[in-house]
Parts: C-alpha cells; sequence; structure tokens
C-alpha cells in the first residue's frame, strides 16, 4: 500500500516566465508533493522585469481555495507568497481558519521581483506585518524586503519585529546582499537559532525566493520538523541554482525537475 502523497496547498501569483505559482507547483512535484494553486494576483512579467499584474478578485482568491480544501483529504503544509493587493489577505485568512491549527504555514512576503518592479504598495506590506505575520509559522523575507516591513535597519532588529508581531520563526535570507557568501539566519521567538552560509553561484536568478519557501513547506509537508525543513530546502534551492537554465534574456531559471536536483535529502 502507498504512503499518503504530502499535499501543500500554495498561494501567490501567476508568472509566465516561470517564477511565482509555477516555480512552487515545480519544487514540490520535485520533492515528492503534489500542489494545489490559488492565485492571487496575474502578473506581466519575464527575466527582465516586470510589465504590469492584475490582482485576483478577493472572493474569487477565497473560491480556489475553499474548492479544494472542501475535496482534498488535508494539507500538510502551506504556503503563501506573492499578494498582489491588501485585499487579499482577509479571504486568506479565512482559508487559513479552515485548515488544522498544526498545519505549518510558510509565507514568504515577496513585495518586488527579483528582475525589478514593485509588486506591493505601502498597504500591502501593513497587511502582511499586521494580519498575516500573527498566522506565520516561518516568514521568509530577503533582508531587504524585511527592511520595507518593519522600517528596522539591523539584522537583529528586523527579526525581532517580525517576531514580535507574531511570526514563530523569521529566515532572513542574504541572496540579494552584495556578498560573496550567502549567508542566511533562521530566529525563533526573535532570537538567533542557526547560521546558514552558501557559496554564491554567479549569476542573477528568477524565482529562488519561491523556490526556497515551497520547498520548506514541501519538507515540513513530509513529516521534517522546521530546522530540518529550512535545512534540507536550502540544499535543495542552492542545487536549482547550480543547474538553472538560461531561456530568457537577464536572469536565470532555477532548475527544479527532480532529476537534475538528486541529493541525499529526503
Amino acid at each position: 500500500m502507498h504512503e499518503p502523497t504530502p499535499l501543500v496547498l500554495v498561494i501567490g501569483g501567476h508568472d509566465p516566465s516561470g517564477a511565482g505559482i509555477q516555480a512552487d507547483i515545480e519544487a514540490c512535484l520535485a520533492l515528492g508533493c503534489h500542489a494545489a494553486s490559488v492565485v492571487t494576483t496575474l502578473t506581466a512579467q519575464n527575466t527582465r522585469g516586470v510589465r504590469s499584474l492584475a490582482p485576483v478578485d478577493p472572493a474569487f482568491i477565497a473560491a480556489q481555495a475553499n474548492a479544494v480544501i472542501d475535496d482534498f483529504r488535508r494539507f500538510d503544509a502551506c504556503k503563501i507568497g506573492l499578494l498582489g493587493a491588501a485585499s487579499a489577505v482577509e479571504p486568506l485568512l479565512r482559508v487559513l481558519e479552515r485548515l488544522p491549527p498544526d498545519v505549518p504555514v510558510i509565507v514568504d512576503p515577496v513585495l518586488a521581483a527579483g528582475a525589478g518592479g514593485e509588486f506591493a504598495a505601502a498597504d500591502v506590506a501593513a497587511a502582511i506585518l499586521e494580519r498575516l505575520a500573527p498566522r506565520a509559522t516561518l516568514l521568509t523575507p530577503n533582508l531587504n524586503e524585511g527592511r520595507r516591513l518593519t522600517g528596522e535597519q539591523e539584522r537583529d532588529d528586523v527579526a525581532r519585529r517580525l517576531c514580535s508581531a507574531g511570526a514563530r520563526h523569521v529566515l532572513l535570507t542574504g541572496a540579494d546582499e552584495p556578498t560573496r557568501i550567502v549567508h542566511n539566519y533562521l530566529y525563533r521567538d526573535g532570537e538567533l537559532v542557526n547560521a546558514y552560509e552558501w557559496p554564491r553561484l554567479p549569476g542573477h536568478y528568477h524565482g529562488s525566493g519561491c523556490t526556497l519557501a515551497s520547498s520548506i513547506a514541501a519538507y515540513c509537508a513530509k513529516g521534517h520538523t522546521l530546522d530540518e525543513a529550512v535545512s534540507a530546502a536550502q540544499s535543495y534551492t542552492w542545487r536549482t541554482l547550480a543547474c538553472a537554465i538560461d531561456v530568457g534574456g537577464a536572469q536565470r531559471i532555477p532548475g527544479r525537475r527532480p532529476q537534475e536536483t538528486e541529493g541525499d535529502d529526503d
């Protein structure tokens, strides 16, 4: 008898060039999970930048999520990415109320595209901090996003502010920092509990943050502790960047196909 396939509810924006929801689905599939996707925003973007975005009606966001929650046996994790508009928060909070309280909720507070272009007005950042953070098992901002969310500048102050807003854990990533080594930091209840170092790969990548957050959710869905999931997901994400593909004129697309990212992370 086969073990049930872990189920991940992924919520975020559609990117026709391969980040966002597509990245979430690919990462979950590569790690042996099934992703049910809820689209919050349609974007017109590519590896060079964002041209426009169209937030989905809040009622239809809820309708998408309720359709799969009504049908699927149980979700083992949830990942939330791009909101697109502050109006998305209310239906998402109602959706989260339908999930068992022990389901890990990974929130990637996407405020800008890696290739350039803003995704979020000030009211979106405020809604994430004030309303979504208290429901998050883990927030995964890069340091610049953390600064925008909190108004703080120093890394420890950013993490403490996010935890004081209600997030149980914060993973502050340094992918956007101009350093030879990528430094990531995991906080629990405002205190640093782990630091990670990864060799910075050459070039720029489209959807690396989505890949990291959704792979954390996938590892949680497979039964790993949060600390284990954070560690394994960083290793997986680094491997996807190492085998990234060039399909556009700017950023590279992480290679999330299972056969290209085999490793010892179970």
